[in-house]
């Protein structure tokens, strides 16, 4: 949602004003002070970021290796910082380009594994069907008087749903990696399109990893150790 928000509203702005970080615009707008804050709020939360992915790649390691966490977390650590100090942004983006190819077929590999599996599309959606739901409100879109939203109802409810809404719409905006990218382009015309194919990429490919995971839940039931829940949800 924020690919296709940015893509209409921001990219073409940001390209036009030559910025190079987000703070460049805060500094633009809101001075230099707003900028420095900014900044060292950024950097802040870019420390919690990092490491959860570092600890993320560590756990894939221990998981599908058997290598201790802390070593996983090491060499991935290392290696994010050997290339991205040898190549920059461009070492950077070009790794994330092969890694969407390779785990949109991996996504589809697994899908068409598990649909073969279970015995076809209609078995596939009745594993995913939602827990603890009320019959008849799988699909609802927004929180039911019933069921609420994760555990919140009535205005409460409603308000975690709009701010869910708008963390997914306006979340990543500000994300300096993101107009990294943006600025990085060509020109602003191939900015955009990249933005829109990135949305339509991330709609049609994003739901298989949840739905995955739901699916192996339905399947393979509640009751599962840690160890099993950590392979699962990397798998």
């Amino acid at each position: 949602m924020c690919l296709i928000i940015a893509g209409f509203f921001v990219v073409r702005i940001a390209r036009r004003a030559q910025y190079l970080t987000i703070m460049d615009f805060f500094e633009h707008r809101y001075g230099k002070a707003m900028s420095i804050a900014g900044t060292a709020v950024q950097i802040v939360t870019y420390f919690g970021w990092t490491a959860a992915q570092i600890v993320a790649g560590g756990a894939i390691l221990q998981a599908l290796l058997g290598w201790p966490l802390q070593s996983g977390m090491i060499l991935v650590a290392t290696v994010v910082t050997i290339y991205t100090i040898i190549g920059g942004l461009w070492a950077d983006t070009a790794l994330d380009f092969m890694q969407m190819f390779l785990t949109c077929a991996g996504l589809i590999m697994i899908m068409a594994g598990i649909i073969s599996s279970v015995g076809g599309l209609r078995e596939l959606f009745g594993l995913a069907g939602a827990v603890n739901i009320t019959e008849g409100n799988e699909f609802a879109i927004w929180p039911t008087k019933d069921d609420g939203y994760y555990g919140y109802f009535g205005i409460n409810g409603f308000m975690y749903y709009i701010a869910a809404w708008l963390s997914l719409g306006l979340g990543a905006i500000p994300a300096q990696d993101y107009l990294q990218r943006t600025c990085a382009a060509k020109n602003e015309s191939t900015a955009v399109k990249s933005t829109f194919v990135a949305a339509a990429l991330y709609i049609s490919f994003g739901v298989l990893s949840p739905l995955i995971g739901v699916v192996a839940f339905g399947a393979l039931g509640a009751d599962l150790t840690a160890e099993q829940n950590e392979f699962t949800l990397i798998m």
